[in-house]
Parts: C-alpha cells; sequence; structure tokens
C-alpha cells in the first residue's frame, strides 16, 4: 500500500461534487457506472463491496455522499484512527475505512467491484472455492492482488480480458486523433 491510498480519506474536502466514485487504478470498468454513481446508499455516507473470503470491506471502489461524509466528519475521524492506532492497520486505508465507517457504510453489490485473480493466493493460502463470489458481467473487475494481469507470470483470471483492454487502447486514441 503506497501514501497515494490515503488520498480518497481527503477526497470529500477536496472535490465539491455531491457524490465521489473512487476507483483504483487496477480494475477495468466494462459497463456504464452510471448505476452505481446512482446507487441507493439509503443514507449512509460511503458505500464498499464486501472483501472475497473475508467479512472487510473493500476500498478499491468507493462511492462517498459528500454531504453526508463531511457531516460525519469522517475524514477527521480517519485521521484521528490513523494517529491512535497505527499499530493496528494492517492493510492501509482500508483498515482505516472499515474500522472508522463500519456502522456508517452501505455494501455495494459485488456487480461493482468483481475482485478477479485469486487463483494463487487462494491455492497457496488454501482458501475454499471463492467461484461463486465471481460476478460473470460485472460492472467493474478489480484485479486485487499482487499477481496482476500486466505481469508476465500472472496465472490469475482476468489476464486475457485486461490485454484485449490494453490493445484496445492504443487504437480507440489513433482513431480520435484528426488526420
Amino acid at each position: 500500500m503506497n501514501q497515494y491510498g490515503y488520498v480518497k480519506i481527503h477526497a470529500p474536502q477536496l472535490l465539491t461534487a455531491a457524490r465521489i466514485l473512487y476507483l483504483d487504478c487496477d480494475l477495468i470498468v466494462r459497463h456504464s457506472l452510471w448505476p452505481l454513481v446512482h446507487f441507493d446508499l439509503q443514507g449512509q455516507p460511503v458505500g464498499m463491496a464486501h472483501e472475497i473470503n473475508d467479512p472487510a470491506f473493500n476500498s478499491e471502489v468507493l462511492l462517498i455522499d459528500r454531504a453526508r461524509w463531511q457531516a460525519a466528519e469522517l475524514t477527521e475521524q480517519c485521521i484521528d484512527f490513523f494517529s491512535h492506532h497505527e499499530d493496528e492497520i494492517d492493510n492501509g486505508d482500508q483498515t482505516i475505512l472499515n474500522r472508522v465507517c463500519e456502522e456508517q457504510l452501505q455494501p455495494l453489490p459485488a456487480t461493482f467491484n468483481n475482485q478477479v485473480g485469486m487463483e494463487k493466493e487462494a491455492f497457496y493460502r488454501g482458501w475454499p472455492a471463492f467461484e461463486h463470489f465471481l460476478v460473470a458481467d460485472a460492472v467493474i473487475d478489480h484485479y486485487t492482488t499482487d499477481d496482476k494481469p500486466w505481469q508476465l507470470l500472472s496465472v490469475g483470471r482476468g489476464r486475457a480480458q485486461w490485454w484485449k483492454y490494453h490493445d484496445w487502447a492504443p487504437l480507440a486514441l489513433n482513431c480520435s486523433r484528426s488526420p
């Protein structure tokens, strides 16, 4: 976890939008994000999807209701938690957000944070099958482990998909240029 991950905690103070959607850099958006942007947070200031095989929430796709976040002073609470519990933080901002927002978050459906590419980690850790957690046609596929699809020896699910989008992107940019 690098320090950039903590910027999402400060986003409601830095941006003026009513809703803030934070997307990490290791994901692919496969369908329109409008259903996520307009997702009903049921009065909560933040939405996150559950981690696969863990009761915690994954903070790499984060939907924030700015007014409710600010009213609850969540940025200040996150900073305070970091200041007083640094030794308890084992997963960066995700630990902080799970602890501070545990009573103030709305779970997002897995389609908005479909966590793929865990095959190698699951094998080495002896995790039970997690196939039933995956969404076949998700809005967002998120590559959550160190086995990223762009690495030479990656064995995780979604590798072909990532390369498809990687190879397509320069073509799309070239098509938009005027002659």
